[in-house]
């Protein structure tokens, strides 16, 4: 990351560009790429985006002499559910969780752009193209961990936000850890 910042390979003021602004200067086609997850699909391939036919996907390139593999995914479920222990109606929410896997409803997530929980088999003219190609590499996936401010929790994931922050804003690297690390020991719980 530190050497992409230095290299100015990100805009003017990114470290200030949350998710909207960021995929604005894609549809704009004032940035190459978008580092992004499932949850973009749609909004970059409905029919009001100007990039509809223009997206692609591909996997994170890897790092020559890198360690670690490019099968090897950094994301999180985009859709998860669960029934609470606690839960007043267990029978209306395991049919609500019946249904949302259902073949129909499966369906329309996937005419949408969402990844699917089931197998399902759309006819080509309905099933988002893109969606359909992150399917395929997931099938190559050989590990999946969690985003690592998500992994880490919320005091100890926020500061590491802070540290890559910092590290693209041009503080040293090892600096930056070094000072994640401490933060890491004094606030474990």
């Amino acid at each position: 990351m530190y050497e992409l910042a230095q290299m100015n390979a990100f805009p003017e003021g990114f470290n200030a560009l949350d998710n909207d602004p960021a995929q604005e200067l894609f549809k704009e086609e004032k940035a190459a790429m978008l580092v992004m997850g499932s949850w973009a699909i749609q909004q970059l391939t409905n029919d009001e985006s100007p990039v509809k036919d223009k997206v692609d996907v591909a996997k994170f390139p890897i790092i020559e002499n890198g360690k670690g593999s490019i099968n090897s995914w950094l994301g999180q479920p985009d859709q998860s559910f669960a029934i609470s222990a606690n839960c007043k109606d267990k029978k209306a929410a395991v049919e609500f969780l019946k249904t949302i896997a259902s073949q129909e409803i499966q369906e329309k997530f996937a005419e949408a752009g969402n990844l699917v929980v089931t197998k399902i088999s759309l006819p080509a003219e309905k099933a988002n193209p893109i969606a359909i190609k992150v399917t395929e590499l997931q099938k190559d996936m050989e590990e999946f961990f969690l985003f690592y401010d998500v992994a880490l929790g919320n005091t100890i994931g926020d500061e590491y936000n802070n540290t890559i922050q910092a590290i693209t804003a041009g503080k040293n690297p090892e600096e930056a850890f070094r000072a994640l690390q401490e933060f890491t020991e004094q606030n474990r719980e």
